[in-house]
């Protein structure tokens, strides 16, 4: 699933699995909630997000090659938050393999 541009968007208990890239992309979009979603067995991101007022939270997230949640925003030089919030998230690698 992916928004670009995107705003005011909720997305509530929806499960996404297997894929090579991530499962759910969010690019230059604001005021995004996922919650209550189970991710698992994505290679890249669980949930890659870029922008303001994003959250995520209650989701599982499991079986992820990448990164669980990569999450960008605000403005470093001028130190601005990007108001993006994780929390309460179960995040876990269980099937990787030496």
């Amino acid at each position: 699933m992916s928004f670009a541009a995107a705003s005011h968007i909720t997305v509530d208990g929806i499960n996404f699995r297997e894929g090579q890239g991530s499962a759910v992309t969010i690019a230059a979009s604001s005021d995004i909630t996922i919650k209550n979603a189970t991710i698992n067995g994505f290679y890249t991101n669980g949930i890659k997000a870029d922008g303001s007022n994003i959250t995520i939270e209650g989701c599982d997230i499991y079986d992820i090659v990448g990164n669980a949640i990569n999450l960008s925003g605000g403005d470093r030089k001028t130190l601005e938050s990007s108001g993006n919030v994780i929390y309460n998230n179960k995040m876990q690698k269980r099937f990787l393999k030496e």
